[in-house]
């Protein structure tokens, strides 16, 4: 799996994003693209074929949403921290989504990460 143009899409949007003047709590760029591979990783190892392309506006998105948990275009909840995610993530990836792409946009969205985060660490 070649991470390589995902990576630079992920530089690029954060960049865009923050710029040199990030909120304190913001993720570093490295957390960022860490959770990015992880996720990239374990879609892999569940279906062995690479993730679907993000568009920039989808990759922003997630990157704005990784820090808190969202729900119903509300900030609300404590910070997160990245080393949180891969058990989110390993959980994420036992649940049976029916016509579910488990792209990591599907796990962004609604209430998915929430329900992994008070099912497997809070």
């Amino acid at each position: 799996m070649d991470f390589t143009i995902v990576k630079r899409q992920i530089i690029s949007q954060y960049i865009s994003l923050y710029g040199s003047d990030r909120e304190n709590d913001t993720w570093s760029l490295e957390a960022c693209i860490n959770v990015f591979r992880y996720f990239y990783r374990a879609y892999y190892q569940a279906f062995g074929c690479p993730h679907p392309y993000l568009r920039n506006q989808t990759i922003r998105e997630i990157i704005s949403g990784f820090p808190r948990l969202s729900g119903d275009g509300y900030l609300y909840g404590e910070l997160l921290d990245p080393e949180e995610y891969p058990v989110m993530i390993d959980a994420y990836f036992e649940q049976d989504f029916p016509a579910c792409n488990y792209s990591i946009a599907h796990f962004m969205s609604g209430n998915i990460r929430q329900l992994r985060y008070y099912e497997n660490l809070y």
